[in-house]
């Protein structure tokens, strides 16, 4: 083999591993959606963010004052300027009955690692008894940078350490 012949060769292995690289890097930017500049996460957790995916299951949790409640947490993603106004909803998921609606009101936790969490907001249950078992809608409406978001998921809620009294139903 001549010394050109060494030289074609080598150049067209760096070519050919410069171009694998370059594909895979822009095959997963292509790929992946972008994220949004003040995205917002629905999750759950009492002292940490902990995502949810329709089909999860929270545990009801008797709070101090009697009542029944699920953790609620959201991540703000690349948080920037004032946190967002919210308002979180709990009803059941398929529509029946009257939904239970708060201001979420509370602290987002300081910026770590390129976003900032508000963990442990207790989602009051309207019927916390009848709900053990069912589907429940957690939504949380908000405002970030003058643009709606809407947060919703479908979750099961489990009856916990300290389930609340039987269902009665009329």
């Amino acid at each position: 083999m001549t010394k050109n012949t060494k030289n074609s060769a080598t150049m067209a292995r760096v070519s050919l591993l410069a171009m694998t690289i370059l594909s895979a890097l822009f095959a997963g930017c292509v790929g992946e959606p972008p994220v949004e500049p003040q995205g917002l996460a629905l999750g759950t957790g009492s002292w940490r963010f902990e995502a949810l995916s329709d089909g999860d299951e929270v545990e009801l949790v008797r709070g101090a004052q009697g009542g029944w409640h699920i953790w609620t947490s959201v991540r703000w993603e690349n948080a920037v300027g004032e946190p967002p106004e919210m308002t979180l909803r709990a009803g059941m998921a398929d529509g029946s009955g009257e939904p239970h609606e708060v201001p979420m009101a509370g602290s987002f936790d300081p910026e770590h690692n390129g976003h900032r969490d508000l963990v442990g907001f207790p989602c009051i249950l309207p019927e916390p008894s009848c709900m053990v078992g069912e589907l429940v809608r957690i939504e949380v409406d908000a405002i970030v940078d003058g643009q709606p978001v809407h947060l919703e998921r479908d979750v099961r809620v489990l009856g916990g350490n300290y389930p609340p009294p039987a269902c009665e139903t009329e």
